[in-house]
């Protein structure tokens, strides 16, 4: 609460409220002195150096508070796998260790000791979801207990790699800093918002020492702030911490600054490992087909894919929010082929026409396109990852989702409380359809490998509609079939009257739909 970075954002936050308001007071009150000591940095004068002299105050202050109570334990590892042995220690001759190994506080509210509290002396293993929460104790003193450190040893750490590291946003080209950023931040300006964001795309706490930029912009993560991301957890690093934070505010997971400047113009951008594998490397751009609003006109660089391969303009678009997202992207949820953060109908037609398709080429790794299941290719067994995670939504980690999503979301919902989840295989049939174009139209020899043949239709059988009518590739007799429109799905079957017009199956087909 009280360190450096919590104390200067928190003055900040509260200059930039009433910034506007002390230029009216100034002006209505031209001799009035303004309160700047000997706590303000050096060359800034007026309303900066006030508040400048304000967070160089209370940091004092703050360091004269940590010098009455017991220094902060170190954990050595900090976090780690299970089996770590860990280490305690305390840079205050006299000072006791107290620790617990359950989550809980090793004070108790009253300030005592807390009954599972265990006083350290030797070095420890941590067995398997293990949270180590350590206090320093200095009897005597007016403030015993220090602050807690803790440490997580819950969770296997596997090094940063091309497979479990992705980019996500990319803000090359921010707005112009408006007034009240400038007062914030003099100095500053439309470079000093820059961002870039990766995630941890598995299921495992991604280890980034070692992980480091090697073109475009330099910046080293076992020096930065962020040594490790939990499944699922974003970083960024920015040109500026400072103006960053007067834009989106302090609090989001910042690994530190940079060196370099992203170009306005596009460039290379590569990132390596430990093991000086490359993780990433490809090139951004400002034209041939990249977003143009990315460019200066206030959006950032959104990935649509991030398993697909980055160097293709077609898998990014522009963010919805003016200067995008930092920090709020969540893991792709699964059955969303669209990559529009809804499971819907829509995501049916993704799978369909990506049918049969392999994971490869430069950059992409397994679960890209429609591989639902992330076995490298996309069959039958994504369709069930579709089915069972129909009308699921994902919305970022800060904000809501816009209301066309969230109205998408409530319109293909299943009517029941919740799909019945199931791993349970699904039979191909493949119907045709005289709608179904040559462009999109699935691979009969793609869809023969996978088909299980059955005679009829039934309720857990996927019905593909392809290019030609009046065909089955099950082994059954030709018929005529259901609704003929393009990569639909009939399942189930039931109710659907044959030989009828299109437009009347079309709406037995929706309402059959909806009853799923």
């Amino acid at each position: 609460m009280l360190s450096d970075a919590n104390i200067e954002a928190t003055v900040l936050a509260h200059a930039s409220i009433i910034n506007e308001a002390r230029i009216r007071n100034s002006e209505r009150w031209p001799n009035l002195k303004l309160n700047v000591g000997a706590f303000s940095e050096e060359g800034l004068t007026g309303w900066e150096a006030q508040v400048s002299h304000m967070i160089g105050w209370l940091r004092e202050h703050a360091a004269w508070m940590d010098e009455q109570m017991a220094p902060v334990p170190s954990l050595s590892p900090p976090n780690g796998d299970a089996g770590t042995e860990v280490t305690l220690s305390v840079d205050r001759p006299g000072a006791t260790i107290y620790y617990t190994l359950d989550g809980s506080d090793p004070r108790a509210a009253d300030g005592g000791y807390s009954p599972t509290a265990l006083v350290y002396s030797d070095p420890f293993l941590v067995g398997e979801n293990v949270t180590v929460n350590a206090r320093a104790v200095e009897p005597g003193s007016d403030f015993p207990w220090s602050a807690m450190a803790t440490g997580q040893y819950a969770t296997i750490v596997v090094p940063a790699d091309a497979g479990n590291l992705r980019v996500t946003e990319i803000n090359y080209h921010p707005d112009d800093p408006t007034q009240e950023e400038l007062a914030l931040v003099p100095g500053a300006d439309d470079n000093s918002f820059e961002f870039f964001e990766l995630l941890n795309t598995s299921n495992q706490t991604v280890d980034l020492t070692g992980v480091r930029f090697t073109d475009g912009i330099e910046f080293d993560f076992s020096t930065g702030a962020v040594g490790v991301l939990a499944p699922g957890e974003a970083v960024v690093v920015v040109e500026n911490h400072l103006a960053f934070n007067a834009r989106y505010g302090a609090g989001r997971n910042v690994a530190g600054e940079y060196s370099g400047r992203l170009s306005n113009s596009g460039e290379e951008i590569a990132i390596v490992g430990a093991d000086d594998s490359v993780i990433l490397s490809f090139e951004y751009d400002d034209s041939n087909s990249w977003p143009d609003d990315a460019d200066g006109d206030g959006a950032a660089l959104q990935v649509i894919d991030y398993f697909a391969n980055p160097a293709d303009p077609n898998n990014w678009r522009e963010s919805d929010l003016t200067g995008g997202t930092p920090g709020a992207a969540t893991l792709l949820i699964d059955g969303d082929y669209d990559r529009d953060g809804v499971v819907t109908r829509d995501d049916y037609d993704a799978w369909i026409q990506r049918f049969g398709e392999t994971v490869d080429g430069p950059g992409a790794v397994p679960g890209a396109g429609a591989d639902g299941n992330r076995n490298g290719v996309a069959d039958a067994a994504d369709f069930t990852v579709w089915r069972d995670h129909l009308g699921d939504v994902a919305p970022p980690l800060d904000y809501q989702p816009p209301p066309a999503v969230a109205a998408v979301a409530a319109a293909t919902a299943p009517a029941s409380a919740a799909v019945e989840r199931s791993a349970d295989p699904v039979s191909v049939a493949h119907y045709t359809s005289v709608a179904h174009t040559a462009s999109n139209a699935v691979s009969e020899a793609a869809i023969e490998d996978v088909i299980s043949a059955a005679p009829t239709a039934s309720s857990n059988e996927l019905l593909l509609l392809g290019d030609q009518p009046n065909r089955r590739l099950d082994g059954g007799d030709e018929k005529e079939h259901g609704p003929t429109r393009s990569s639909r799905t009939a399942w189930p079957q039931e109710g659907l009257e044959e030989n009828r017009p299109d437009s009347t199956l079309a709406e037995e087909w929706d309402e059959a739909f909806a009853s799923l």
